[in-house]
């Protein structure tokens, strides 16, 4: 039998381009400042093989990671990167260089995303 996880979801967040109120998003960190939140979707798009005559057509992932600021109640579009995150969040980029160095953060999983952002929230 394969792994099982448990992912959390909330929507309420505030309107977001073409995302509305009632966008479900995964809460990748969550917080009482600043939450890491992604929105997962999938699109359909063609692949061409070199030679082949026939397209075919694949479901393509995608995720689009958000900084949920609550004080100022705005969604922050970035990257899962020090750098990114760092740049979001001009006035944590300090605390973000330092943690990211002393814990050795590389953000590769959410792991790594949640012990950030916990470090953020204190």
């Amino acid at each position: 039998m394969g792994k099982t996880f448990e992912k959390n979801f909330r929507n309420g967040f505030p309107l977001n381009g073409r995302l509305g109120n009632e966008t479900f998003y995964e809460i990748i960190a969550d917080g009482e400042k600043i939450q890491f939140i992604n929105f997962a979707n999938a699109f359909l798009s063609n692949a061409n093989s070199y030679g082949g005559s026939s397209a075919k057509q694949l479901f393509t992932n995608a995720d689009e990671y958000y900084i949920f600021d609550r004080a100022s109640g705005t969604m922050i579009r970035t990257k899962k990167s020090i750098a990114a995150i760092a740049e979001s969040l001009p006035s944590y980029k300090e605390l973000i260089l330092k943690v990211s160095v002393e814990k050795k953060l590389k953000l590769r999983n959410e792991d790594e995303v949640r012990l950030l952002f916990k470090e953020l929230n204190h």
